[in-house]
């Protein structure tokens, strides 16, 4: 199941969301603050009760959950009398189980870590039949009850988002709207409903195109690196076994020290007093990878011992 809200930009730079969605693959929902008063606490406290009450146990998705939507749409979800446990990583969510007496009503996940990418490109690579569509995200009208109302021409263009909507997508929609009978709320309930099908559509053809081809539960996929690790350890990891090789699990006693090894320096070099006329530059990457491959695998393999406070002759050397 999936789900998103609409927000406007203000001219202040602040987002007012106005409008929100859900869509199960038989039922779809869309919100507008119109029906509550125009307060947008109030109807996103509403869409949550709904969307749990009528999913009750399923996993919904958001696109770009962790970073953008749970800013604007957590604290509405908070003021319910349930229990919420969240996965966290560097400071953003990557999941929220909404619980009640043990029970899980509802887990939360974002789908931009599954699927990388904005959700218009998604779609067009994955062949949903539901395309993103356009809308003047910074459109304004003094006030919110003025703009939410409003009902015309289409707005300009420069209330559009320019690397989503091209001149040549604004002439065609000017084309469509040229009995001047644009209409904010309706031509938003369209595009919030399009959206959230779309990537319902995606995730489902992802889901399906993993489980034709690894042994996993693709609902159990936090993000693409988690998904890779996962068919990594149910396929290939048992190969290997069979081969007689063994691997070893450092996550849970070595992790903590051999992360920071994962991630390289800064490695940029400049000089400006350089006066030769021709200058060459190499950039090495994945050098333990390709050493392991040419140097008969001298560098370390097999189980890891751990030395504390090692001297220079602890040290290998590889000459």
């Amino acid at each position: 199941m999936d789900c998103l809200k609409a927000n406007l930009i203000l001219p202040n730079g602040n987002n007012k969301v106005y409008m929100a969605s859900w869509y199960n693959g038989e039922i779809a929902k869309v919100y507008d603050i119109t029906q509550y008063g125009n307060n947008t606490n109030t109807m996103l406290v509403f869409f949550w009760q709904e969307l749990i009450n009528q999913n009750n146990g399923s996993t919904v998705y958001f696109h770009n959950f962790g970073g953008y939507d749970a800013i604007l749409s957590l604290p509405a979800l908070l003021e319910l009398p349930f229990t919420f446990s969240p996965v966290m990583k560097d400071g953003e969510i990557i999941s929220i189980k909404v619980t009640n007496k043990g029970k899980v009503l509802l887990t939360i996940k974002d789908s931009i870590r599954i699927l990388p990418g904005s959700l218009a490109k998604l779609a067009k690579d994955w062949g949903a039949t539901t395309q993103k569509d356009h809308f003047p995200h910074y459109f304004w009208k003094d006030c919110i009850e003025r703009t939410l109302s409003y009902f015309g021409p289409i707005p300009a263009y420069e209330y559009f988002e320019p690397k989503r909507t091209s001149l040549k997508d604004y002439e065609e929609m000017k084309a469509l709207f040229s009995n001047n009978n644009w209409s904010f709320l309706g031509v938003s309930k369209k595009y919030i409903m399009g959206d959230c099908i779309a990537l319902y559509q995606v995730l489902v053809k992802y889901f399906e195109t993993v489980q034709s081809k690894f042994p996993i539960d693709p609902l159990k996929i936090f993000s693409a690196p988690s998904a890779s690790f996962r068919i990594w350890r149910t396929q290939q990891l048992p190969l290997l076994k069979n081969e007689g090789l063994k691997v070893y699990d450092l996550s849970h006693n070595l992790d903590s020290e051999l992360r920071d090894s994962y991630c390289g320096g800064i490695v940029e070099v400049l000089d400006l007093n350089l006066k030769q006329e021709v200058i060459h530059k190499y950039d090495i990457n994945g050098l333990y990878s390709y050493v392991r491959l040419t140097q008969d695998l001298k560098y370390p393999i097999g189980e890891p011992e751990v030395i504390l406070n090692p001297s220079v002759s602890d040290l290998p050397k590889f000459l």
